[in-house]
């Protein structure tokens, strides 16, 4: 697919057939029961979200998976009636990556894109202090979404809502809180294939304490790592457009230097270095010791306040990098998505049934050679019999 496809932000369509996602929502909430009414905060219209692709910067590999795998059975349900696409939809995708890296606005961007109605859901929004609360809760989310369909489900923080459980866990209210969202969830899928044109997106930072049933349903897993020096400088573009900036800055130069930042840490160092042109801006108006009285008493030079490589060179000694390629915990989120992660292009079987810690390859040959199994194995265990 074409990933210009992703800059079309602001003229997400639905197909003819589906209402707009303003008339969904009114429609919808005229038949909320009890449940669904107390997550009527967790809608989010598409039309309200500023965030486009256009203004996430991430590899075209990740935009191009959410695309095929959210947008097109959103816009052509047609496509994905028929044989195994129409029987077995995507039942989630996770999203998952150091803290800061645009996980949430991919999310949202996919759902502007498709036109689908977002349900927000957090942790708070299907636990209750009532016993039995929880589920009917839970029961609703899926509910909700079909009323509101084409929808995406995105849980932000899902492991705050599914770390994983462990038999002498004392609260049984949390187990039966996700047992009710994992029917519902199979239930949307199984019945429905793609035809409920619901998609459940999760967001995490710590994807190894998620619970193994959950993950099954998660298949698509996607790491939204930190950007490399290229897609920083873009980045940096991004929050800098439309500001006004001195000759000499050097984007590029200001991208080297910022390895290990995240898109947050760089949103961050521009807001430092316009506040540094700003406070330069104000010391040319009350000098260097003026105060606010002084600063109320006088009246703005006004013009036009540039942003220069001397304000950058200032936000570099007070923003510093959130993370860093040393972070055990980014070491870890690395590891696990060359495990499980849809870059796990190195993953290998190390070990099967009946032959413990042996590689595949080995585990054949093995077979091969083995009384019983694979060729010739079966005439010697015949002898033996015959024995």
């Amino acid at each position: 697919m074409d990933e210009d496809v992703g800059d079309a932000d602001s003229a997400a369509k639905t197909p003819a057939s589906v209402p707009s996602a303003k008339k969904r929502i009114q429609q919808a909430k005229k038949q909320l029961n009890e449940y669904e009414q107390r997550l009527v905060g967790s809608i989010v219209d598409p039309q309200s979200i500023p965030t486009g692709f256009s203004q996430v910067c991430v590899q075209p590999e990740t935009v191009t998976t959410l695309q095929e795998i959210i947008t097109l059975p959103m816009l052509r349900p047609e496509y994905f009636s028929q044989g195994v696409l129409k029987r077995h939809g995507v039942s989630g995708i996770l999203l998952f990556g150091p803290p800061g890296t645009g996980k949430t606005m991919l999310a949202k961007a996919v759902a502007k894109e498709s036109g689908s109605v977002v349900l927000n859901i957090r942790a708070s929004d299907v636990y209750d202090k009532y016993v039995g609360e929880g589920e009917k809760l839970a029961e609703a989310v899926f509910t909700l979404a079909r009323k509101l369909a084409p929808c995406v489900v995105f849980i932000d923080e899902v492991d705050a809502l599914f770390s994983a459980r462990s038999s002498g866990e004392p609260n049984k209210f949390r187990r039966d809180v996700m047992n009710q969202i994992m029917a519902e969830w199979d239930g949307m899928n199984t019945s429905r294939g793609n035809a409920s044109r619901v998609m459940v997106m999760a967001a995490t930072n710590r994807p190894f304490d998620l619970d193994d049933a959950i993950l099954r349903r998660l298949p698509r897993r996607i790491l939204v790592d930190l950007p490399g020096e290229k897609e920083r400088a873009q980045i940096l573009e991004i929050h800098l457009a439309g500001e006004a900036m001195e000759e000499g800055v050097d984007l590029a130069a200001i991208s080297g230097r910022t390895q290990g930042f995240s898109g947050s840490d760089l949103k961050n160092l521009c807001v430092a270095a316009a506040l540094a042109a700003l406070r330069e801006r104000v010391r040319q108006e009350v000098g260097d010791n003026g105060s606010m009285d002084k600063l109320r008493a006088t009246r703005a030079v006004g013009g036009t306040i540039s942003l220069g490589m001397r304000h950058f060179e200032q936000a570099l000694k007070k923003v510093a990098a959130s993370s860093s390629d040393q972070m055990e915990s980014l070491v870890e989120l690395r590891k696990w998505d060359k495990i499980y992660g849809d870059g796990a292009q190195e993953r290998k079987r190390t070990h099967t049934i009946g032959f413990a810690g042996q590689p595949a390859e080995e585990e054949s040959k093995a077979s091969r050679d083995s009384p019983g199994l694979g060729e010739g194995g079966a005439v010697k265990a015949d002898e033996d019999t015959k024995k």
